[in-house]
């Protein structure tokens, strides 16, 4: 039986993981995942991408339902993360005389995976190869998600074959998007798979929209998912959507999330945030064990400046405190203001453990943390007011 076809002389040779349900140790995968290959055969043949490695029998079995191995003139690498790069040794073994294509950026990633020489070409912004009646495009797109990446477009078949983006971890029963038996959970996939991936990267990926906008594109074939045939406009405008920064004016944002076990952290945030409203700052005050993770992150990327509130358990700061911090990896947080504080009982060590960790994933810690033993008097009241009225002032400051 032939591999899936997506367009006449083009074919899905890829693999499925279907049982896959943690993708890169953190990302829930509910639906498993697919890595996405593609064979293009004009007189030269080319494969579109590598697989997983442990997944490369599925890539050949693929590959020999439509050509022999030993004829794919060149293997396309748009991106060298190890779902995507894992069999490349593999099958330079079994195909010596393959030629690797990448961009610059890829050339000594690639060289630290395969650790042996190999016939490679480096393609530029624009560069296109010549097949024999099908034209490879290469499009740069660093930082998207990888400084390596780039798209590659079927020019007489408007094919976008753009790595990562547009994807999702999602392995259906069937190839196309427009086959799906579930569609209102692959679209779920779809957007999981971009905050999780692509949101810390929005400006990147705006600035690869603008790259691709005069592109006539029919299908959208992504790396992991299903092949997008059916309105892949909509898809690229999911994109943008999702990728626009809010419309910017004068006022200053803060969003202040704690944990409280007695209410004394509760306090102290609550004063904090009245110190903050007298400069004119608009707050958001969240206590992470009632508010959902999504809206904690969807605050802190829309705030100026975020304010951890932490009391201290075995010397520790308690885990939903550090889960939202461990959640910043879906932000670009790099310079963004931050500041801690917490009632604490014989010790105290929460408040500068989460400065600390602030400071080594980028924030920018405008106040030394401010801590009060157990139950906050008249006079903490005065000084956690005071502490949101400088932390205000500083956001002015450079």
């Amino acid at each position: 039986m032939e591999a899936p076809r997506v367009k006449e002389g083009v074919w899905w040779v890829g693999a499925e993981d279907k049982d896959l349900r943690i993708f890169d140790i953190v990302i829930p995968t509910a639906y498993g995942t697919t890595y996405n290959s593609y064979l293009i055969k004009g007189e030269k043949i080319a494969l579109v991408e590598g697989v997983k490695k442990g997944f490369q029998e599925q890539l050949f079995s693929h590959i020999k339902r439509v050509c022999n191995l030993e004829d794919i003139r060149y293997l396309i690498i748009n991106h060298t993360e190890p779902d995507h790069s894992g069999c490349i040794a593999e099958l330079i073994d079994l195909v010596p005389n393959i030629t690797l294509v990448y961009s610059k950026t890829a050339k000594t990633f690639v060289e630290n995976i395969i650790h042996r020489e190999a016939d490679s070409i480096v393609v530029e912004d624009d560069e296109e190869l010549d097949l024999g009646g099908k034209t490879l495009k290469f499009i740069s797109a660093p930082f998207l998600h990888w400084p390596d990446t780039m798209f590659t477009y079927l020019v007489e078949d408007e094919i976008l074959f753009p790595c990562d983006c547009f994807g999702a971890h999602y392995c259906g029963e069937n190839i196309f998007n427009d086959q799906l038996k579930s569609p209102q959970s692959a679209f779920g996939s779809f957007k999981h798979y971009y905050d999780h991936i692509f949101r810390p990267f929005k400006s990147y990926v705006l600035r690869a929209l603008e790259k691709i906008e005069h592109l006539k594109i029919d299908i959208i074939a992504p790396s992991h998912g299903p092949i997008l045939r059916t309105d892949p406009k909509s898809y690229l405008e999911w994109y943008k959507r999702w990728s626009e920064f809010p419309t910017s004016d004068d006022k200053k944002r803060i969003t202040i999330v704690y944990v409280s076990a007695y209410g004394n952290t509760q306090r102290m945030a609550k004063h904090i945030a009245n110190g903050l409203k007298q400069k004119g700052v608009e707050v958001s005050l969240l206590d992470a064990t009632q508010i959902d993770m999504d809206t904690i992150i969807n605050k802190i990327e829309a705030s100026d400046g975020i304010i951890f509130g932490t009391p201290t358990l075995n010397a520790k700061a308690p885990k939903p405190i550090l889960d939202v911090v461990s959640n910043l990896v879906l932000l670009n947080i790099r310079g963004k203001s931050a500041a801690v504080f917490g009632s604490y009982g014989w010790s105290g060590e929460a408040v500068g453990m989460v400065e600390e960790i602030s400071k080594s994933i980028g924030f920018r810690i405008r106040e030394p943390g401010l801590k009060v033993k157990l139950v906050p008097t008249a006079q903490d009241d005065k000084i956690c007011e005071e502490f949101g009225s400088k932390f205000a002032e500083s956001l002015t400051a450079k």
